[in-house]
């Protein structure tokens, strides 16, 4: 499972008629795994 928080502070003017607002936002990620690969049993070398 995954979790990622990433703010972005733009420094281009989306609109000419805006002056002085910039872009920014907070972008959430969350993942989750869909298949969970099992883990390999451990082979013993005893007879």
């Amino acid at each position: 499972m995954r979790l990622g928080l990433r703010y972005y502070y733009g420094f281009t003017q989306a609109l000419k008629d805006y002056q002085g607002a910039h872009n920014s936002v907070f972008m959430l990620s969350f993942g989750i795994p869909i298949i969970a690969k099992k883990k390999p049993e451990k082979v013993s070398s005893k007879p």
